[in-house]
């Protein structure tokens, strides 16, 4: 949660972006204040990327990048990576993955 996107102020690097990416349509929403908890939701269908920020969509994002996005396999598996930037606090709860009808 990053209220100010730091380093710069820049959309790419406030809460609910897709983080530094530059591509996105992004329109911004407020977090929650110290203290209490923000529900964020990331929706992938193929391609393209959707977040929400507690219940309100901050980005739709299509990603390019031809080896971020794929399907794991046991040869190679993927990832699903949890952010937090030194000297910061920052605790999750109730992760789910659930694949989309």
């Amino acid at each position: 949660i990053d209220e100010a996107g730091a380093p710069d102020g820049a959309d790419k690097h406030l809460t609910g972006a897709v983080y530094n990416e530059d591509n996105q349509i992004f329109t911004r929403q407020s977090a929650e204040p110290p203290g209490q908890w923000n529900d964020l939701e990331i929706k992938v269908l193929g391609q393209t990327y959707s977040v929400f920020l507690n219940g309100q969509r901050t980005t739709r994002f299509t990603n390019t990048h031809p080896g971020r996005g794929l399907p794991g396999t046991p040869g190679a598996p993927a990832h699903v990576g949890l952010q937090g930037h030194r000297g910061s606090r920052v605790a999750f709860r109730h992760i789910r993955i659930k694949p989309l009808p």
